[in-house]
Protein backbone atom coordinates (compact mmCIF):
# COMPACT_ATOMS: atom_id res chain seq x y z
CA UNK A 1 0.00 0.00 0.00
CA UNK A 2 1.48 3.58 -1.09
CA UNK A 3 1.92 6.42 1.56
CA UNK A 4 -1.73 7.77 2.09
CA UNK A 5 -2.59 11.23 2.81
CA UNK A 6 -4.13 11.11 6.69
CA UNK A 7 -5.16 14.39 7.61
CA UNK A 8 -4.38 17.66 5.53
CA UNK A 9 -5.52 21.69 6.25
CA UNK A 10 -9.06 23.15 4.15
CA UNK A 11 -8.21 24.55 1.23
CA UNK A 12 -7.61 28.04 2.38
CA UNK A 13 -4.76 28.21 5.73
CA UNK A 14 -3.34 30.98 7.08
CA UNK A 15 0.18 30.49 6.97
CA UNK A 16 1.40 32.09 10.34
CA UNK A 17 -0.58 29.28 11.63
CA UNK A 18 0.34 25.53 11.98
CA UNK A 19 0.06 23.36 8.57
CA UNK A 20 -0.16 20.24 9.33
CA UNK A 21 -0.11 17.40 7.09
CA UNK A 22 -0.23 13.70 8.00
CA UNK A 23 1.10 10.85 6.03
CA UNK A 24 0.78 6.87 6.85
CA UNK A 25 2.41 4.35 5.13
CA UNK A 26 2.48 0.17 6.01
CA UNK A 27 6.36 0.21 5.84
CA UNK A 28 7.36 2.20 8.14
CA UNK A 29 8.74 -0.79 10.45
CA UNK A 30 10.89 -1.40 8.16
CA UNK A 31 14.47 -0.75 8.69
CA UNK A 32 16.06 3.25 7.28
CA UNK A 33 12.33 4.24 6.74
CA UNK A 34 11.63 7.76 6.11
CA UNK A 35 9.30 10.20 3.91
CA UNK A 36 11.22 12.72 1.21
CA UNK A 37 8.84 15.53 0.80
CA UNK A 38 9.16 17.84 -1.75
CA UNK A 39 7.76 21.19 -1.19
CA UNK A 40 7.59 23.37 -4.83
CA UNK A 41 5.00 26.57 -5.45
CA UNK A 42 2.41 26.09 -7.72
CA UNK A 43 1.33 22.75 -9.84
CA UNK A 44 3.22 20.73 -12.79
CA UNK A 45 1.03 22.71 -14.69
CA UNK A 46 2.00 26.42 -13.66
CA UNK A 47 4.46 28.17 -16.24
CA UNK A 48 6.11 29.42 -12.46
CA UNK A 49 6.62 25.66 -11.13
CA UNK A 50 9.37 25.24 -9.13
CA UNK A 51 10.61 23.45 -6.20
CA UNK A 52 10.81 25.81 -3.56
CA UNK A 53 12.06 22.85 -0.34
CA UNK A 54 13.04 19.90 0.32
CA UNK A 55 12.91 17.66 3.91
CA UNK A 56 12.70 14.52 5.24
CA UNK A 57 10.21 13.08 7.51
CA UNK A 58 10.98 10.28 10.16
CA UNK A 59 7.77 8.19 11.21
CA UNK A 60 6.48 9.43 14.88
CA UNK A 61 6.16 7.09 17.87
CA UNK A 62 2.76 6.18 16.34
CA UNK A 63 4.26 5.06 13.19
CA UNK A 64 3.33 8.61 11.21
CA UNK A 65 4.51 11.20 9.08
CA UNK A 66 3.49 14.55 10.69
CA UNK A 67 5.10 17.46 8.66
CA UNK A 68 4.26 21.39 9.49
CA UNK A 69 4.76 23.30 6.37
CA UNK A 70 4.78 26.24 7.22
CA UNK A 71 7.45 27.73 8.33
CA UNK A 72 8.89 26.82 5.09
CA UNK A 73 5.82 28.79 3.32
CA UNK A 74 5.65 31.88 5.11
CA UNK A 75 8.63 33.28 3.72
CA UNK A 76 7.08 33.66 0.39
CA UNK A 77 4.23 35.30 1.75
CA UNK A 78 4.03 39.19 2.64
CA UNK A 79 1.85 42.10 2.24
CA UNK A 80 1.17 44.35 -0.69
CA UNK A 81 1.26 48.24 0.18
CA UNK A 82 0.82 51.05 -2.22
CA UNK A 83 -1.72 53.98 -1.22
CA UNK A 84 -0.52 56.34 -3.71
CA UNK A 85 -1.46 54.27 -6.58
CA UNK A 86 -4.59 54.88 -8.39
CA UNK A 87 -6.44 51.61 -8.79
CA UNK A 88 -9.51 49.85 -9.23
CA UNK A 89 -11.92 49.02 -6.20
CA UNK A 90 -11.74 45.57 -6.48
CA UNK A 91 -8.48 44.02 -8.31
CA UNK A 92 -6.02 41.05 -7.69
CA UNK A 93 -3.20 41.75 -4.83
CA UNK A 94 -0.15 39.55 -5.62
CA UNK A 95 2.02 38.96 -2.42
CA UNK A 96 -0.51 37.93 0.18
CA UNK A 97 -0.66 34.33 -0.97
CA UNK A 98 0.52 31.09 -2.41
CA UNK A 99 -0.51 28.43 -4.03
CA UNK A 100 1.95 25.18 -3.08
CA UNK A 101 1.90 21.93 -3.58
CA UNK A 102 3.88 19.19 -1.98
CA UNK A 103 4.96 15.28 -3.48
CA UNK A 104 6.05 12.41 -1.38
CA UNK A 105 9.15 9.64 -2.05
CA UNK A 106 9.40 6.80 0.52
CA UNK A 107 12.78 5.17 1.25
CA UNK A 108 13.81 1.84 3.13
CA UNK A 109 16.18 -0.90 2.78
CA UNK A 110 16.92 -0.74 -1.00
CA UNK A 111 14.29 0.77 -2.21
CA UNK A 112 12.73 4.26 -3.10
CA UNK A 113 9.04 5.08 -4.83
CA UNK A 114 7.80 7.90 -5.65
CA UNK A 115 3.94 8.47 -4.19
CA UNK A 116 0.74 9.36 -6.17
CA UNK A 117 -2.03 11.09 -4.31
CA UNK A 118 -5.40 11.59 -5.82
CA UNK A 119 -5.85 14.92 -8.19
CA UNK A 120 -5.60 18.20 -5.92
CA UNK A 121 -5.12 16.44 -2.23
CA UNK A 122 -1.65 17.67 -2.08
CA UNK A 123 -2.32 21.26 -3.55
CA UNK A 124 -3.55 24.23 -0.60
CA UNK A 125 -3.40 27.49 -0.37
CA UNK A 126 -1.83 29.61 1.87
CA UNK A 127 -2.32 33.42 2.85
CA UNK A 128 -0.99 36.16 5.31
CA UNK A 129 -2.97 35.58 8.19
CA UNK A 130 -2.72 34.45 11.47
CA UNK A 131 -5.82 33.72 14.23
CA UNK A 132 -5.40 33.22 17.75
CA UNK A 133 -5.35 29.52 19.02
CA UNK A 134 -9.57 29.42 19.20
CA UNK A 135 -10.33 30.60 16.39
CA UNK A 136 -7.82 28.53 14.33
CA UNK A 137 -9.00 25.45 15.78
CA UNK A 138 -12.72 26.56 14.23
CA UNK A 139 -11.24 27.48 10.64
CA UNK A 140 -13.56 26.50 7.68
CA UNK A 141 -12.18 27.92 4.20
CA UNK A 142 -15.55 27.65 3.26
CA UNK A 143 -16.93 30.28 4.76
CA UNK A 144 -14.61 32.59 2.49
CA UNK A 145 -14.49 31.68 -0.67
CA UNK A 146 -16.21 33.96 -3.05
CA UNK A 147 -17.19 32.92 -6.38
CA UNK A 148 -20.73 33.55 -9.08
CA UNK A 149 -22.63 31.13 -7.02
CA UNK A 150 -21.65 31.57 -3.79
CA UNK A 151 -24.23 32.37 -0.79
CA UNK A 152 -24.53 36.11 0.63
CA UNK A 153 -23.05 34.19 4.11
CA UNK A 154 -19.91 34.60 2.67
CA UNK A 155 -17.06 36.43 4.43
CA UNK A 156 -14.41 38.66 2.93
CA UNK A 157 -10.82 37.98 5.04
CA UNK A 158 -11.68 40.50 7.73
CA UNK A 159 -11.16 39.52 11.28
CA UNK A 160 -13.97 41.14 13.44
CA UNK A 161 -17.02 43.01 12.56
CA UNK A 162 -18.27 43.67 9.43
CA UNK A 163 -19.18 47.25 10.67
CA UNK A 164 -16.55 49.68 11.11
CA UNK A 165 -15.71 53.29 11.79
CA UNK A 166 -14.05 55.67 8.91
CA UNK A 167 -13.82 58.89 8.19
CA UNK A 168 -13.81 60.90 4.85
CA UNK A 169 -10.25 61.17 4.25
CA UNK A 170 -9.66 57.12 5.59
CA UNK A 171 -8.47 54.21 3.42
CA UNK A 172 -10.10 50.66 3.97
CA UNK A 173 -8.80 47.87 2.16
CA UNK A 174 -11.05 44.48 2.47
CA UNK A 175 -9.59 41.17 1.16
CA UNK A 176 -11.26 37.90 -0.21
CA UNK A 177 -10.45 34.57 -1.47
CA UNK A 178 -11.52 33.60 -4.72
CA UNK A 179 -10.38 30.02 -5.95
CA UNK A 180 -8.91 29.01 -9.12
CA UNK A 181 -11.38 25.97 -9.77
CA UNK A 182 -14.66 28.23 -9.90
CA UNK A 183 -16.06 31.36 -11.70
CA UNK A 184 -15.23 34.83 -9.81
CA UNK A 185 -17.79 37.27 -8.88
CA UNK A 186 -18.65 39.82 -11.38
CA UNK A 187 -19.42 42.99 -9.67
CA UNK A 188 -19.11 45.07 -6.64
CA UNK A 189 -22.18 47.18 -5.09
CA UNK A 190 -21.83 50.28 -3.19
CA UNK A 191 -24.51 51.99 -1.36
CA UNK A 192 -24.04 55.36 -0.24
CA UNK A 193 -26.55 58.49 1.14
CA UNK A 194 -26.25 59.55 -2.74
CA UNK A 195 -27.40 56.68 -4.24
CA UNK A 196 -26.99 52.54 -5.02
CA UNK A 197 -23.71 52.30 -7.92
CA UNK A 198 -21.60 49.06 -8.98
CA UNK A 199 -18.82 48.96 -10.91
CA UNK A 200 -16.75 46.04 -12.42
CA UNK A 201 -14.77 43.62 -10.76
CA UNK A 202 -12.43 42.17 -13.78
CA UNK A 203 -10.04 40.09 -12.19
CA UNK A 204 -10.27 36.08 -12.69
CA UNK A 205 -7.64 34.42 -10.41
CA UNK A 206 -5.16 32.50 -11.60
CA UNK A 207 -1.80 30.43 -10.94
CA UNK A 208 -0.89 32.35 -7.36
CA UNK A 209 -3.40 35.25 -7.90
CA UNK A 210 -6.24 33.93 -5.56
CA UNK A 211 -6.42 36.78 -3.18
CA UNK A 212 -8.74 39.73 -4.18
CA UNK A 213 -8.31 43.09 -2.56
CA UNK A 214 -11.39 45.68 -2.40
CA UNK A 215 -10.71 49.41 -1.69
CA UNK A 216 -13.99 50.20 -0.31
CA UNK A 217 -12.49 53.31 1.95
CA UNK A 218 -13.87 56.94 1.06
CA UNK A 219 -10.58 58.22 -0.10
CA UNK A 220 -10.03 55.00 -2.64
CA UNK A 221 -13.52 55.55 -3.91
CA UNK A 222 -12.86 59.36 -4.94
CA UNK A 223 -9.28 58.14 -6.26
CA UNK A 224 -10.45 55.03 -8.00
CA UNK A 225 -9.74 54.83 -12.02
CA UNK A 226 -13.35 52.95 -12.54
CA UNK A 227 -16.12 54.09 -13.56
CA UNK A 228 -19.16 53.66 -11.57
CA UNK A 229 -22.76 52.40 -12.86
CA UNK A 230 -25.64 54.40 -11.60
CA UNK A 231 -28.52 51.83 -10.03
CA UNK A 232 -30.23 54.53 -8.50
CA UNK A 233 -29.73 58.22 -7.20
CA UNK A 234 -26.74 60.04 -8.59
CA UNK A 235 -22.90 60.83 -8.86
CA UNK A 236 -20.50 61.74 -6.95
CA UNK A 237 -20.45 58.49 -5.26
CA UNK A 238 -19.12 59.94 -2.03
CA UNK A 239 -19.31 63.36 -1.18
CA UNK A 240 -18.76 66.03 2.02
CA UNK A 241 -22.22 64.89 3.46
CA UNK A 242 -21.84 60.76 3.38
CA UNK A 243 -23.19 58.95 6.53
CA UNK A 244 -22.34 55.72 5.58
CA UNK A 245 -20.91 53.17 2.23
CA UNK A 246 -22.24 50.10 2.00
CA UNK A 247 -20.19 47.10 0.00
CA UNK A 248 -21.36 44.05 -1.46
CA UNK A 249 -20.22 41.29 -3.72
CA UNK A 250 -22.39 40.65 -6.80
CA UNK A 251 -22.77 38.19 -9.19
CA UNK A 252 -23.75 38.79 -13.05
CA UNK A 253 -27.29 38.22 -12.30
CA UNK A 254 -26.85 41.27 -9.56
CA UNK A 255 -27.35 38.56 -6.72
CA UNK A 256 -25.72 39.11 -2.90
CA UNK A 257 -22.87 36.26 -3.03
CA UNK A 258 -20.74 37.31 -0.07
CA UNK A 259 -21.74 39.59 2.95
CA UNK A 260 -22.21 43.44 3.10
CA UNK A 261 -19.51 45.66 5.10
CA UNK A 262 -20.64 48.76 6.52
CA UNK A 263 -18.64 52.09 7.13
CA UNK A 264 -19.85 54.41 9.15
CA UNK A 265 -18.41 57.50 8.32
CA UNK A 266 -18.01 59.90 11.50
CA UNK A 267 -15.91 63.46 11.40
CA UNK A 268 -14.31 62.95 14.54
CA UNK A 269 -14.55 66.07 15.61
CA UNK A 270 -11.89 67.33 18.54
CA UNK A 271 -9.66 70.16 19.87
CA UNK A 272 -6.59 67.69 19.65
CA UNK A 273 -4.65 66.34 16.59
CA UNK A 274 -5.98 63.69 14.71
CA UNK A 275 -4.01 60.47 14.94
CA UNK A 276 -5.25 58.69 12.40
CA UNK A 277 -3.70 54.85 11.97
CA UNK A 278 -4.35 52.25 9.40
CA UNK A 279 -3.14 48.63 10.14
CA UNK A 280 -3.13 45.34 8.65
CA UNK A 281 -5.68 42.46 10.79
CA UNK A 282 -4.79 39.43 11.49
CA UNK A 283 -6.63 38.35 8.17
CA UNK A 284 -4.70 40.38 5.85
CA UNK A 285 -7.09 43.19 5.37
CA UNK A 286 -6.20 46.77 6.22
CA UNK A 287 -8.33 48.93 8.46
CA UNK A 288 -8.40 52.54 9.99
CA UNK A 289 -8.36 53.48 13.78
CA UNK A 290 -8.64 57.45 14.57
CA UNK A 291 -7.44 58.46 17.93
CA UNK A 292 -8.62 62.12 18.73
CA UNK A 293 -8.22 63.06 22.19
CA UNK A 294 -4.66 64.12 23.31
CA UNK A 295 -1.62 63.51 22.65
CA UNK A 296 1.98 64.03 23.55
CA UNK A 297 5.66 63.94 21.99
CA UNK A 298 8.65 62.43 23.14
CA UNK A 299 12.05 62.57 21.77
CA UNK A 300 14.97 60.96 23.11
CA UNK A 301 18.25 61.58 21.71
CA UNK A 302 21.17 58.84 22.22
CA UNK A 303 24.47 60.02 21.36
CA UNK A 304 27.91 58.78 20.71
CA UNK A 305 31.01 60.93 21.40
CA UNK A 306 34.81 61.19 21.62
CA UNK A 307 37.24 63.11 23.89
CA UNK A 308 40.09 64.90 22.13
CA UNK A 309 42.42 67.31 23.44
CA UNK A 310 41.81 70.87 23.06
CA UNK A 311 43.67 74.14 22.63
CA UNK A 312 46.26 74.57 20.19
CA UNK A 313 50.23 76.10 19.49
CA UNK A 314 50.61 79.60 18.89
CA UNK A 315 54.04 79.76 16.46
CA UNK A 316 53.98 83.49 17.24
CA UNK A 317 53.63 83.30 21.11
CA UNK A 318 55.27 80.20 21.42
CA UNK A 319 52.74 79.29 23.80
CA UNK A 320 50.04 76.58 24.13
CA UNK A 321 46.86 78.37 24.31
CA UNK A 322 43.47 77.84 25.09
CA UNK A 323 40.07 79.60 23.74
CA UNK A 324 36.58 79.08 24.85
CA UNK A 325 35.15 77.71 22.14
CA UNK A 326 37.78 74.71 21.92
CA UNK A 327 35.90 71.30 21.97
CA UNK A 328 37.06 69.09 24.55
CA UNK A 329 33.92 66.26 23.98
CA UNK A 330 32.90 66.16 20.89
CA UNK A 331 29.56 64.49 19.27
CA UNK A 332 30.37 62.42 16.15
CA UNK A 333 26.26 61.11 15.90
CA UNK A 334 23.45 61.91 17.54
CA UNK A 335 20.19 60.07 16.43
CA UNK A 336 16.48 60.78 17.43
CA UNK A 337 13.79 58.84 18.71
CA UNK A 338 10.59 60.06 18.60
CA UNK A 339 7.87 58.54 20.58
CA UNK A 340 3.98 59.57 20.41
CA UNK A 341 1.25 58.65 23.22
CA UNK A 342 -2.10 59.32 22.21
CA UNK A 343 -5.56 58.39 23.42
CA UNK A 344 -8.70 57.40 21.89
CA UNK A 345 -12.51 58.73 22.23
CA UNK A 346 -14.76 56.88 23.93
CA UNK A 347 -15.91 53.56 21.68
CA UNK A 348 -17.60 50.86 21.21
CA UNK A 349 -16.52 46.71 22.59
CA UNK A 350 -16.18 45.89 18.70
CA UNK A 351 -14.25 48.96 18.21
CA UNK A 352 -12.18 48.20 21.23
CA UNK A 353 -11.16 44.60 19.73
CA UNK A 354 -10.11 46.63 16.49
CA UNK A 355 -7.95 48.58 18.53
CA UNK A 356 -6.40 45.32 20.14
CA UNK A 357 -5.74 43.74 16.54
CA UNK A 358 -3.77 46.99 15.70
CA UNK A 359 -1.79 46.15 18.97
CA UNK A 360 -0.95 42.98 18.07
CA UNK A 361 -0.04 43.71 14.18
CA UNK A 362 3.24 43.68 12.82
CA UNK A 363 2.18 46.32 9.99
CA UNK A 364 1.63 49.61 11.37
CA UNK A 365 1.05 53.04 9.62
CA UNK A 366 -0.12 56.22 10.40
CA UNK A 367 -1.74 59.18 7.53
CA UNK A 368 -0.06 62.44 8.14
CA UNK A 369 -2.02 65.84 7.42
CA UNK A 370 -0.83 65.81 3.66
CA UNK A 371 -2.67 62.54 2.91
CA UNK A 372 0.94 60.30 3.19
CA UNK A 373 1.33 57.16 5.39
CA UNK A 374 4.11 56.55 7.47
CA UNK A 375 5.80 53.27 8.89
CA UNK A 376 5.37 53.41 12.68
CA UNK A 377 5.99 50.52 15.30
CA UNK A 378 3.80 50.24 18.38
CA UNK A 379 5.58 50.46 21.82
CA UNK A 380 2.58 49.33 24.06
CA UNK A 381 3.30 45.86 24.76
CA UNK A 382 0.57 45.33 27.90
CA UNK A 383 -2.70 46.30 27.85
CA UNK A 384 -6.18 45.27 29.00
CA UNK A 385 -8.92 43.78 26.82
CA UNK A 386 -11.68 46.15 27.69
CA UNK A 387 -15.00 44.99 27.79
CA UNK A 388 -18.11 47.34 28.45
CA UNK A 389 -19.93 45.02 30.72
CA UNK A 390 -16.83 45.70 33.43
CA UNK A 391 -15.51 49.21 32.33
CA UNK A 392 -19.00 50.87 31.06
CA UNK A 393 -16.98 53.44 29.32
CA UNK A 394 -13.88 52.10 26.66
CA UNK A 395 -10.78 54.06 25.69
CA UNK A 396 -7.35 53.58 25.26
CA UNK A 397 -3.92 55.14 25.42
CA UNK A 398 -1.19 53.79 23.31
CA UNK A 399 2.56 55.03 22.46
CA UNK A 400 4.28 54.26 19.37
CA UNK A 401 7.50 55.05 17.70
CA UNK A 402 8.56 56.37 14.36
CA UNK A 403 10.28 53.23 12.05
CA UNK A 404 12.69 55.50 11.10
CA UNK A 405 15.01 57.13 13.12
CA UNK A 406 16.05 61.16 12.57
CA UNK A 407 19.69 61.60 12.07
CA UNK A 408 21.59 65.17 12.49
CA UNK A 409 25.06 66.34 11.79
CA UNK A 410 28.69 65.02 12.27
CA UNK A 411 30.17 67.51 15.25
Amino acid sequence: MATTIKARPLNLTPTYNETIVVLEDQNVNLDNFKWLVYIYKGISTDSDYQLLSTIVILPNPEGYGVIDFHRHIENYISTTFYPTDIDNVSNAVTNEGLKWSFEVTTQYINTETVQTFPSGSNVIYSFNGALSFQDFRNWNSDDYEMSSTALPTIKFLLDGDSTIDASLSDRVWINSFMSTSVAPFDLVKIETDNGVYTVPQTFTPTGQHFINQNKIGPKDILETSDTFTVVSGALPVVDSSTTFIKVTPLNGSSIAIGETVTLNIKDYCSKYEHIKFFYMDKLGSYLPITFNKVSKNNITNTRKNYKQNYGSYNNISNTYGYTSHDRGTTNYDLTSTEVITCTSDWMSEESSRMVVSMLNSPSVYIQDSTGEYIAINITTNSYEQKKTVNDKLINYTISFEYSNTNTNQRG
